[in-house]
């Protein structure tokens, strides 16, 4: 039953929901054992439940699916009955208070719909104490400004991840491992907590710094950072930071002493 459900799914992708489904349980193992800690596993975007029974085959004590498509439902009730540690929510990625809808400390793990993946991964970094682990799929090109240190990709994203996550990519993954085939090439990440205890007021404070930081790459960005840090200046010599430098000149951790 679980096979006939997922072929008649797939026939029926929604473009408007960034539906692109992973078939390939070879990619769909080595992603799902990416995963170091299954006490409590939530998925966002199961889809056809490829990656959600490669997880599930590694029993986890418990594991929660997040999907908006309603449409789904036959197909994880189904998955349901056979794994009786599954469950599932009807409801939008984008409306979880990720520090209030799921108890204790988890793993994450998703395919991530690549037209709300930047907001969701911001979400995860003002949440991040709640995760053991993040285990995601981005666009190739939001994966690498996740990666990024220095250079033309490195920006805002890059330094709002990187204050506390380690990031690790695990593979890229060409168009033709999907269907439908997306435009784009994608990449597995793993996140796993740095270690840094920011609070919300830190985050949120990081946040605009860097958002003031990256508006105008070209420019100094002291012109920029000196309207929102009381002695800017003072600051930048501290820290030996040079008042000529760019935005992408100055690490994470120089962006974390500026808060």
């Amino acid at each position: 039953m679980i096979e006939e459900k997922r072929a008649e799914i797939v026939k029926s992708a929604k473009k408007s929901l960034g539906q692109n489904f992973l078939l390939d349980v070879g990619i769909v193992d080595k992603i799902a054992g990416q995963l170091k800690y299954l006490d409590k596993v939530v998925e966002i975007g199961p889809g056809v439940a490829t990656l959600t029974e490669a997880v599930l085959r590694r029993k986890p004590k418990k594991m929660v699916s997040i999907e908006k498509d309603e449409r789904l439902s036959e197909l994880l009730d189904e998955v349901k009955i056979k794994y009786p540690n599954f469950d599932y929510k009807n409801i939008d990625a984008l409306k979880i208070n990720w520090s209030k809808d799921f108890e204790g400390k988890y793993s994450l793990i998703s395919n991530l719909p690549y037209n709300i993946s930047t907001v969701l991964m911001v979400s995860f970094v003002y949440n991040y104490s709640v995760f053991n682990e993040l285990v995601l799929m981005f666009q190739k090109e939001v994966g690498m400004r996740i990666l990024a240190k220095s250079g033309s990709e490195y920006g805002r994203l890059s330094v709002m991840v990187q204050s506390v996550f380690d990031v690790n990519k695990v593979m890229d993954l060409k168009p033709g491992a999907f269907y439908p085939a997306p435009k784009v090439e994608s990449s597995v990440l793993y996140f796993k907590p740095n270690g840094n205890k920011l609070s919300l007021k830190q985050l949120e404070r990081l946040d605009i710094i860097s958002k003031v930081a990256f508006e105008n790459r070209r420019k100094k960005v002291i012109t920029g950072l000196k309207k929102i840090i009381p002695n800017a200046e003072e600051k930048f010599n501290e820290l030996k930071i040079s008042l000529d430098s760019r935005a992408e000149q100055i690490t994470v951790e120089q962006y974390l002493k500026l808060i």
